[in-house]
């Protein structure tokens, strides 16, 4: 027969739970940074729909100022957009 200290039973125990708790915690908080970039996402894609409606013609996006705007404006969508896999049919890439 096994001779089971109860001690170390116990101890094994509060560390599985507390090691759960750590995980549940952080995969929590790393869900809410992801509702952040996905939100941070579609206002920047609304906002170069916006600017490209504006722009039609190209003047503003060949002007220094305006067009390096714009120009920022996008390869910041392309970062964030880089950052987390598109959804499809309910099922990540």
């Amino acid at each position: 027969m096994f001779l089971v200290d109860y001690g170390v039973v116990i101890l094994l125990s509060l560390v599985i739970v507390f090691e759960g708790m750590i995980i549940f915690y952080a995969l929590r908080r790393i869900n809410v940074y992801e509702q952040i970039f996905t939100e941070l996402v579609g206002i920047i894609d609304y906002i170069k729909a916006q600017m490209d409606i504006i722009d039609n013609k190209g003047t503003f996006r060949s002007d220094d100022e305006v067009g390096f705007f714009w120009e920022a404006v996008k390869n910041m969508s392309n970062i964030l957009s880089g950052l987390f896999d598109k959804e499809e049919d309910g099922n990540a890439k």
